[in-house]
């Protein structure tokens, strides 16, 4: 990042935390009085979660793309999944692959191409998903990859957000006998080298265990007692053991483990598609769009809806994509909790409970920014003279425009919403 490796300690010594920010200059002890509602840390009911440090890892990866022409002229995604984990990315016995991981690239197929089957699924192990990535292999993770300051910084990788919120749990026989996690120091564990779940591991258990590189085929053939790694892939994992029943999870998590899809950081439009297709299945949650009314409520919605929907609006088009791109998306895939149920939820055999992954609104994390009711200057080549329209409410609540000014570029400018 170019700063000094004391600069986290040089912030809170000189300015303190968050809670410390807020506290001194917003709440209850200052004049505004204000409590931290959903300003409080996910662990005590706000919505306040960082991605954790992770290792030190780095890419000398530096090179600029354009990823959306890339696609559009080959007219399809390639999209990077795992190798196999039920619910998430897995394959069926005719070849075509389904689960949560999966129905995201569907969606962004959907924004692009109104077409989910324009997609080429690419299985990666652990070891394979970062390079594929910064190599141009394939154009997005879409596989259980958890969102780390290392990784962001030192990868040069951008993550889309956080599609699930997830911890490191460990899988266990019944017979071994074990009910907490602390009784696992010295035990042979499984883990993938490399990951974030080694990472943890390390730090957990202060090296007192003998490790094993490998995963579930490993684990069931007895080549170590223990395996760990994010505890909705141990879900899926015991799923499909013979016997499931015979093996258990854990009730700890040892960590925090925020996984969503990511690219490249070397193409600022492809990265905005991808947070906004993400931000597109949330909000669709939120304000109740989902495949089955999405029709009714294009024409007949509230004016956000209909600019979400593409009816009203042109922010499609600051993407590069269609104004109805989110309408296609929630047509063709579904929502945030659609996509949840079938893959994970009360649809599947999996049957998980939401927990983090429920909206904000329903006690979870998940949280879309609005869609964007502001101006927007567009860019325009120098010397082109543009009229610049503002979005406002009247009295009805209805949006209309009118034009606040004509002026001329002098120079390459960026987009702005104004408030």
């Amino acid at each position: 990042m170019g700063l000094s490796a004391d600069f986290m300690y040089e912030i809170i010594n000189q300015v303190g935390n968050y809670g410390e920010i807020y506290e001194n200059n917003l709440g209850v002890n200052t004049s505004l009085g204000l409590n931290r509602g959903l300003n409080a840390l996910w662990t005590e009911g706000g919505l306040l979660y960082s991605p954790p440090l992770g290792g030190v890892t780095s890419s000398n990866v530096d090179f600029q793309t354009d990823t959306l022409s890339e696609v559009i002229s080959r007219g399809k995604i390639i999209c990077g999944v795992s190798t196999g984990i039920y619910g998430f990315s897995s394959q069926t016995d005719n070849g075509s692959w389904i689960g949560f991981d999966v129905d995201y690239c569907r969606a962004l197929a959907a924004a692009i191409f109104n077409d989910t089957s324009k997609v080429e699924y690419v299985a990666l192990s652990g070891n394979e998903r970062f390079p594929a990535l910064n190599d141009g292999t394939v154009d997005l993770l879409s596989r259980n990859s958890t969102w780390t300051m290392g990784r962001d910084t030192g990868l040069k990788l951008d993550w889309a957000g956080i599609s699930f919120y997830d911890g490191q749990g460990f899988l266990i026989p019944a017979s071994l006998g074990i009910d907490n996690a602390s009784q696992l120091a010295g035990k042979t564990i499984c883990v993938q080298s490399y990951s974030t779940s080694e990472y943890n591991l390390k730090s957990y258990f202060n090296d007192d265990f003998t490790q094993v590189d490998g995963s579930d085929e490993e684990y069931l053939n007895g080549d170590c007692e223990v395996l760990t790694t994010d505890a909705s892939a141990l879900l899926s994992k015991r799923a499909g053991f013979d016997q499931p029943e015979d093996h258990l999870i854990l009730n700890e998590r040892i960590s925090k483990e925020p996984l969503g899809p990511l690219v490249r950081q070397s193409d600022q439009q492809w990265a905005n598609i991808t947070r906004w297709t993400l931000n597109t299945l949330i909000i669709a949650e939120e304000k109740g769009i989902n495949s089955s009314n999405v029709d009714e409520l294009k024409n007949g919605g509230d004016d956000e809806t209909r600019i979400i929907l593409g009816t009203e609006g042109e922010l499609g088009s600051y993407l590069g994509l269609s104004n109805d791109f989110a309408y296609r998306i929630i047509k063709h895939v579904g929502n945030y909790e659609e996509i949840f149920d079938r893959n994970l939820g009360s649809g599947s055999t999996l049957n998980m409970e939401r927990g983090y992954n429920n909206t904000w609104l329903k006690g979870g994390l998940l949280y879309s920014p609005p869609f964007d009711f502001g101006t927007v200057i567009p860019v325009v080549e120098p010397g082109i003279t543009v009229n610049v329209i503002r979005l406002f409410g009247n009295s009805r609540g209805r949006h209309s425009t009118d034009i606040l000014s004509e002026f001329r570029i002098s120079g390459q400018v960026k987009m702005y919403a104004l408030k």
